[in-house]
Parts: structure tokens; C-alpha cells; sequence
């Protein structure tokens, strides 16, 4: 009984000191494959749908993947010309319900930044009819890079958009 108030004080302490260096992390319940598994057997159980069952799999995939994997080839990207007109622009972001569109000048591998859907009908309010002096600069990635890793850059810089390739070169 003596020592009891001291016990408390330092349990306390300790649970303090594990808050802050977060050090009471709990190991897994399961390895990676252990669950796989267990995710299959749920599947073929018929508990979970194929979609389901899909949706869980990319997700456990996701740091493995590589940008290459899931980017968007610049064929089937819709980008604007620098010198398209007003009205062109304004049926692309109507169309397409786009808020950002990546902006090339001379040929479509030559991608200078990125047209937002908001700056250019602010622009067009303003009775401005060109769109060069709004837009914005784009980062470039390299198709190798890891999805998590890109994510994660995107993330900090707060960019929503990225060109894979380099300058001048987009793939």
C-alpha cells in the first residue's frame, strides 16, 4: 500500500511515453499471404462477390505497382492545343465534366501545364479570351517509379495531375 501511489504515477508515465513515441503498436493478426488466403476462402465461400474479391486484390497489390501500370497512354488523353479557341475549351470542359486538362503546345507529347476548369470560366468571366496566362506548371514521373512513392509526393505537393515521361516528352 505504501508504494501504490507510486505505481499509478508510473503507470501513467509509461502510458505517456508509449503515446508519444507511439510505441504500442500491435503486431499483425495475420501475414499478407495468411490473409490472400483467407480472402479466397471467404470468395469461394460465396461471401464475398467477384468485384469484391478484385477490389480487395489491387488493394494488396498497390505497392508493388509501378506508374507504367496504371497510367493513361497519351492517345486516349484529351489535352487542349495552347492556341485552341474559347469556345473549343469551354465544349471540351462541358462535354467531358473535367475539372483539370493537360495543355500541349505543337504536338500532344509536348505537354507545358495543366488547364483548370474553375481559372479558365474565371477567365472567361473577366472577359479574357485567351487561356495561355492561366496555366498552370505540371510535374513529370518516370513510368518505374512506384505508385505508393508517387502518390505519397503528390500528396505533399498537393498536385492532382502528373505527365509520365520527361519534359517535352510525355508518354
Amino acid at each position: 500500500w505504501l508504494f501504490y501511489p507510486l505505481n499509478i504515477i508510473f503507470g501513467l508515465w509509461k502510458k505517456l511515453i508509449f503515446w508519444m513515441f507511439r510505441l504500442n503498436k500491435k503486431k499483425p493478426s495475420y501475414t499478407e499471404e495468411e490473409f490472400k488466403m483467407l480472402v479466397s476462402d471467404v470468395k469461394k465461400e460465396g461471401v464475398l462477390n467477384e468485384t469484391e474479391h478484385d477490389l480487395i486484390e489491387r488493394t494488396l497489390r498497390y505497392d508493388e505497382l509501378h506508374v507504367g501500370s496504371v497510367m493513361i497512354p497519351l492517345d486516349r488523353v484529351i489535352a487542349l492545343e495552347i492556341r485552341d479557341n474559347t469556345h473549343l475549351v469551354y465544349k471540351i470542359f462541358r462535354e467531358t465534366n473535367f475539372s483539370r486538362v493537360p495543355v500541349y503546345k505543337g504536338t500532344k507529347q509536348n505537354i507545358i501545364g495543366i488547364l483548370y476548369r474553375a481559372d479558365f470560366y474565371e477567365n472567361m468571366l473577366a472577359g479574357r479570351r485567351n487561356f495561355d496566362n492561366i496555366v498552370r506548371p505540371v510535374s513529370f514521373t518516370e513510368t518505374d517509379m512506384k505508385l505508393s512513392a508517387l502518390m505519397k509526393q503528390m500528396q505533399s505537393k498537393r498536385e492532382h495531375m502528373m505527365i509520365v515521361g520527361a519534359e517535352g516528352n510525355a508518354l
